[in-house]
């Protein structure tokens, strides 16, 4: 499969069919809701603990966060932006680790995908202006 630099990405590839795409695959024109790119600072609740985390891109659907540890995918979490007083039901879809020869000394050295329960514009107030 060819690499591709994020400009350079297509939109659509002819190999797949559109019913065999998940959403987030197919660019731009899939997406349920627009992405922002932000930094918020939220707090993640995982079972009786609780993790300072930071957002990097936004939806109504969900988040890309930094966080300071791996969280295996499937887990259930909830999420609380002080900002707008609201909290969501979401579960982690992806994890990875971030690359810390790429970026300076931080807290934050795993990055996870969120998926809310439900879809909560509201959850991040006017920070989401798409």
């Amino acid at each position: 499969m060819p690499v591709f630099k994020l400009a350079e990405m297509p939109e659509t590839d002819e190999r797949f069919h559109e019913a065999e795409q998940p959403l987030h695959s197919v660019g731009p024109a899939r997406r349920r809701s627009s992405r922002v790119v932000c930094s918020i600072p939220l707090t993640l609740s995982l079972a009786s603990r609780f993790l300072p985390v930071r957002t990097a891109v936004i939806n109504a659907q969900g988040a890309l966060l930094l966080c300071p540890e791996p969280i295996p995918k499937g887990t259930p979490i909830a999420l609380f932006n002080e900002k707008t007083g609201r909290r969501v039901e979401a579960s982690v879809v992806w994890t990875d680790t971030i690359d810390m020869s790429l970026t300076s000394p931080s807290l934050f050295r795993t990055k996870i995908g969120v998926g809310f329960r439900r879809s909560d514009v509201e959850f991040w107030g006017s920070d989401y202006e798409p």
